[in-house]
């Protein structure tokens, strides 16, 4: 099947994580190299270890990002993988691949810490010149009509569920956030749950968080609400509003600027437990939850599309939550 260089990339963007690094791999072997996809618990931030041997032995260390089109790569990811060779003995190179592309400070980055970059157009382009159109047929489950949701997998049929999924997730390198409800909510600047002091009328989105399959000892979090955009129906940017956690029950979590998490070495906004499920809530400016249609976290590659979704069938916020809010001064949940 004959593919344009943007369905290619499509197709490559709609695929778990997991599956885009097995991609990168065989493809890299379809170009001469033995390749090592390492596991999630261990690899360190190495995704991919390639070799060859001839015509002289080299190593080079691949971090592969299945970023959609609008989440580019940036400055700081670079100086963080630029620190890749580092992990192994004898690296020659650090490679970045992306199906998304690099910001242009990124890219002036990469070149003063010689860190090589391929985008999503040149990706594209290694597909088609080296005859490995087999690879994207084989990853992406014969070519099916593209969505802008990743596929989910049945680990025990093998087969795509997500056409099942009563509500829409997002897939990221590190963790996956799943949505459990949305409401309409409105408070007023002297409600408890208004660290501002400033009248609200908006979505309250909650959320579940939770890592995969990554070591006890490291820590993941959402540093500040700038790291978490939701994007509207003419395609601008919001960032979440501040909330009180204080009024709230059984864990829930939101940007709140009196409490900042414990673990790691700063103190940030959200804290994603490890092996746990972490609960968080955010607070949006929309009017409507017509009006939503994209949530990303940017620092883990997160984008929830509810493009595909039909906005009727998202339940409201989770019942322990409503009731929470139903007991704090001055805030309405609204039903419909």
């Amino acid at each position: 099947m004959s593919l344009s260089s943007a369905e290619i990339i499509q197709h490559l963007q709609n695929i778990d994580p997991d599956e885009f690094e097995h991609f990168i791999g065989d493809l890299w072997e379809r170009l001469g190299w033995e390749t090592e996809v390492t596991t999630r618990s261990s690899d360190r931030g190495i995704d991919v270890i390639a070799k060859r041997f001839h015509p002289y032995q080299q190593k080079t260390l691949i971090q592969a990002k299945r970023y959609q089109s609008d989440n580019r790569v940036g400055s700081p990811q670079i100086r963080e993988y630029s620190s890749l060779r580092q992990q192994e003995e004898n690296v020659d190179q650090v490679l970045v691949v992306t199906t998304s592309a690099f910001t242009s400070e990124a890219s002036a980055i990469a070149s003063e810490l010689n860190v090589k970059c391929i985008d999503g157009e040149q990706l594209a382009q290694l597909v088609e010149e080296n005859d490995a159109m087999d690879l994207v047929e084989t990853t992406t489950g014969g070519l099916q009509p593209s969505s802008s949701t990743p596929r989910e997998t049945d680990t025990k049929s093998g087969k795509s569920t997500r056409e099942t999924a009563e509500l829409p997730r997002g897939i990221g390198d590190d963790v996956i956030a799943e949505l459990l409800g949305i409401a309409r909510v409105n408070f007023s600047s002297e409600s408890d749950v208004s660290p501002n002091k400033m009248d609200f009328d908006g979505l309250f989105v909650a959320l579940t968080l939770r890592t995969r399959s990554l070591q006890d000892s490291v820590w993941l979090a959402i540093g500040d609400k700038q790291e978490v955009d939701v994007v509207d129906s003419t395609g601008s940017k919001h960032n979440p509003i501040s909330l009180s956690e204080k009024p709230l029950r059984n864990g829930w979590q939101t940007h709140d600027p009196e409490v900042r998490t414990q673990t790691g070495p700063r103190n940030l906004d959200i804290d994603i437990r490890i092996q746990e499920t972490t609960r968080y809530l955010l607070a949006v400016d929309l009017s409507s939850i017509c009006d939503l249609t994209r949530i990303k976290i940017d620092r883990y590659g997160i984008e929830i599309d509810f493009t595909e979704v039909d906005l009727a069938d998202i339940p409201s916020l989770p019942d322990d939550l409503k009731t929470s809010l139903d007991s704090v001064r001055g805030v309405s949940v609204h039903t419909s």
